[in-house]
């Protein structure tokens, strides 16, 4: 019986030993490994428009024209498009905030302490006027298990705006503007 048991547990190291140890054994740990997502190329912003309307009370003197023209009362805007490139993280998405016409000055479009919901609810800003700041947020599995998978970045730009101006209000405009990423958080 001794000869035996000692057979066979010669036999079960022998076959153990033999068994492969490749990374796709049953036996080794599966490890799996992804590069996390990169947010290393600017956001590139497009056909940005913000409007402030005239105060309802205010008179406007054209240029060509000496007659004051009531302005009629009109809703504040800001607009524009924002785009994000980067590999595996591509969105784009329009940003709004409308600030209806009431009684009263108009409210600014400029808010340079809150931040304003894009259509994509990855994507929110900030505009003061002299600048655009934007966040996006994302999903990433490679970062960790939730809630550990989410990550947010941000950025600032300077804005170079033509200022048109009539009866309604100021209209601030730029065809473009880019935004490098220089916040993670």
């Amino acid at each position: 019986m001794h000869l035996f048991l000692t057979a066979t547990l010669l036999a079960l190291s022998t076959s153990t030993s033999a068994l492969p140890t490749s990374p796709s054994s049953p036996l080794q740990p599966q490890t799996k490994r992804c590069t996390p997502l990169l947010e290393n190329t600017p956001w590139t912003i497009s056909n940005l428009v913000a409007f402030q309307a005239a105060t309802p009370n205010s008179t406007f003197t054209s240029q060509s024209n000496t007659s004051s023209t009531p302005p009629t009362a009109s809703s504040s805007y800001i607009t524009f498009h924002f785009c994000d490139t980067n590999p595996g993280l591509e969105l784009e998405t329009t940003c709004t905030r409308l600030i209806p016409s009431g009684s009263g000055a108009p409210a600014s479009v400029t808010d340079p302490w809150t931040y304003y919901p894009c259509d994509s609810d990855e994507v929110r800003f900030i505009y003061s006027g002299a600048s655009l700041t934007l966040e996006r947020s994302f999903v990433d599995d490679c970062l960790g298990a939730p809630p550990y998978n989410s990550a947010i970045v941000g950025g600032s730009a300077g804005t170079t705006l033509v200022n048109t101006t009539d009866a309604m209000g100021n209209t601030f405009s730029q065809q473009s503007l880019v935004v490098s990423i220089t916040e993670e958080w």
